[in-house]
């Protein structure tokens, strides 16, 4: 008998949770190293037919999450592991790779799409060098790829296909389910992208400017036409620091541009940040959910609600600029 398909609107996974006990515990388990790829994965896989568990807890940044040895042991007994990869999860790059050899499936998903490069401290683009599909490992370490990719909904559908192959490999779900489950999660993230387009349409071209915490909004710029003019830490991982000579130049640029809002983000909040739109002057912080998921049955309690609620913040406050 065919598996029941359902679509749930928000991810029930658990946060590193895999006791084996409650209901459920004798489903076939996929970790997830994020909330957002718990989301996802749980839509593709029909919801509630496999224990979906996300690795780093809610609120989490991803770039500097430290595993703990229980982490280690529930990945190590996952059916498989679905990573962001692009080096996001740089704590976890050995745990990865040694549960990978001892033979459990870890699915990349920046191994299946176009990486942009992220900038370097002068905000030119680092040379990522080319990235082919079936070099996943050098995909992880590439030094300047960007590995926020999730911003941008086409490339992300176009490593559907894939994961759905991954999951229905790992699990018993048939495959007739698992497509009837994309196709709709499908039609749902087109929905989402078209929705961002309206959303963005009504802001004039030199109104999209962006200055960001860390450089989480590139593959955002890419996709709806913005520009990323500046990044209070200077790199795409938030472990980084800035010194006080890039502080400065980022000022200047912020005065020159005539940016009127410094986007900064929930799961690192920064005390430079609000020191340099003190500098600066006439400059808000808008804060957004950028590495993680927010609560459930918040504005950011899905992967798409994510997507859709942060272009509406940006949008709203860049409205009143030019």
């Amino acid at each position: 008998m065919a598996l029941a398909v359902v679509l749930p609107t928000a991810c029930a996974s658990s946060n590193g949770d895999d006791s084996g006990d409650g209901p459920g515990a004798d489903l076939p388990t996929i970790v997830a190293t994020t909330d957002i790829w718990a989301d996802v994965t749980q839509n593709i896989a029909c919801g509630g037919v496999v224990n979906v568990v996300t690795l780093t807890p809610p609120g989490t940044d991803p770039h500097t999450y430290e595993p703990s040895l229980a982490d280690r042991a529930t990945v190590a007994n996952a059916g498989l592991v679905v990573a962001n990869g692009l080096g996001l999860e740089a704590s976890l790059l050995d745990t990865l790779e040694a549960v990978e050899e001892s033979g459990t499936p870890v699915f990349r998903v920046g191994d299946h799409l176009d990486a942009i490069t992220a900038a370097d401290d002068a905000g030119e683009p680092e040379d990522a060098g080319d990235h082919p599909e079936d070099e996943a490992d050098e995909h992880d370490h590439a030094a300047g790829a960007d590995p926020h990719f999730w911003f941008d909904p086409v490339r992300v559908l176009g490593t559907l296909e894939a994961l759905a192959v991954a999951i229905a490999d790992a699990t018993a779900i048939a495959e007739s389910d698992i497509e009837a489950c994309l196709a709709s999660y499908t039609t749902e993230l087109e929905t989402a992208h078209a929705q961002i387009v309206d959303i963005v349409a009504g802001l004039a071209p030199q109104q999209r400017v962006l200055v960001t915490n860390h450089d989480s909004l590139s593959y955002f710029a890419d996709r709806y036409g913005f520009r990323v003019v500046g990044t209070v830490l200077p790199a795409a991982t938030s472990a980084a620091e800035a010194s006080i000579a890039h502080l400065e130049e980022l000022a200047e640029i912020i005065e020159r541009e005539g940016v009127t809002a410094i986007f900064g983000e929930m799961a690192h909040t920064s005390a430079t940040v609000d020191s340099l739109a003190s500098q600066v002057g006439d400059v808000e912080v808008v804060v957004l959910v950028t590495d993680g998921l927010g609560p459930a049955g918040s504005p950011n309690g899905t992967y798409i609600e994510l997507l859709v609620t942060n272009a509406e913040t940006v949008v709203a406050a860049l409205a009143s600029d030019g």
